[in-house]
């Protein structure tokens, strides 16, 4: 199972650098897509290994300049049978323009797990790499699609699938699924653009 999740990474991973390199660096024009704000999502259902779950989810990103961005999270999600489960992270991501409305990004995080079951505690220390796409279907609405690769207590990989509606210039709200992976997860929230 694992070896079958590494080459389906490598595999995309291989493609995405194909596809980014079709592209010349001199051609690409910045797009409308932000990457400065901060954001909160309520985790209203996930389930991992026939347990059932909710939580929330504070983050945030900053474009540092064109080409990069920081960001960091924190998740909390309460499960059944006494099971909590919280996560913070740290990372950098890199952008490249592939027109004015559509954005390919790749980013890397360290995480630190910490997982708590009927008093017992167990911290973990680990990664995550995410590569896909994000764009303004209409000047409103933005929509996300992203490949996840995860390890920090054992490996994961997940496909997430977001979109947001735009109220004002600054504020989104949507949804957001994570499918494909050892959790199937739904949230929705909001985001602050700055």
């Amino acid at each position: 199972m694992k070896s079958k999740k590494t080459s389906l990474l490598a595999s995309s991973a291989i493609a995405l650098t194909v596809f980014l390199g079709t592209t010349p660096l001199s051609s690409v024009v910045a797009s409308d897509v932000k990457y400065s704000y901060a954001q909160f999502r309520y985790i209203f259902n996930t389930e991992a290994d026939e347990v059932d779950g909710d939580g929330f989810w504070l983050g945030g990103s900053y474009r540092i300049n064109p080409d990069f961005y920081l960001l960091g999270d924190f998740v909390k999600i309460d499960y059944d049978n006494d099971l909590e489960s919280q996560s913070l992270g740290f990372g950098a991501g890199y952008i490249h323009p592939l027109n004015t409305k559509w954005d390919a990004n790749v980013s890397f995080s360290l995480i630190k797990s910490e997982v708590s079951f009927r008093g017992r505690d167990e911290d973990e220390t680990g990664f995550a790499l995410r590569g896909g796409a994000r764009g303004m279907v209409t000047p409103q609405i933005e929509a996300r699609a992203f490949l996840n690769y995860v390890d920090v207590v054992d490996d994961d990989t997940f496909i997430t699938l977001a979109g947001d509606y735009f109220f004002t210039p600054n504020l989104s709200a949507g949804i957001s699924v994570d499918i494909g992976g050892d959790a199937n997860t739904m949230s929705v929230g909001g985001r602050y653009y700055f």
